[in-house]
């Protein structure tokens, strides 16, 4: 045993730390979970969050008489405070196109959203919507 020339364990020791601070996040590494300390108030706070959060589910869930299952998009309680995301969501929407078109893919692309309106899944705003609208926040 001992140290053996020509060997470092140092460097695997410094890789594997530094591998770890890049999967963790900042804020959990400050977190006293990471050494095995859990603040009661916290877990009880979460645990109370997950059971509002299930039961909010559990009322907008609705069977339809085919068997197929349908539930409301959870949205945020206070969208007061939504920025205007539109030109990001276009920007988006455009590399999208773009990459698709350089694929080979763009009419199967635009067939998919065909077959969404179609289907009622998605639908056009009306020109007249639009005028009125002052601040659009877009769900990707």
């Amino acid at each position: 045993m001992g140290k053996q020339k020509g060997t470092s364990s140092m460097g695997n020791v410094m890789t594997i730390l530094s591998m770890h601070c890049r999967s963790v996040n900042l804020t959990k590494m400050w977190d006293l979970e990471c050494l095995g300390r859990i603040d009661p108030s916290q877990s009880l706070c979460r645990k109370k969050a997950h059971s509002d959060h299930l039961n909010d589910f559990r009322e907008k869930l609705t069977i339809l008489p085919c068997g197929r299952y349908e539930v409301g998009l959870p949205w945020k309680s206070d969208s007061r405070n939504l920025p205007d995301n539109k030109e990001l969501s276009w920007k988006r929407h455009e590399k999208m196109v773009k990459r698709m078109k350089a694929r080979g893919f763009l009419c199967e692309y635009q067939e998919v959203f065909d077959d969404w309106e179609r289907l009622k899944i998605i639908e056009r705003v009306p020109d007249n919507e639009l005028k009125n609208v002052i601040i659009c926040h877009i769900v990707p």
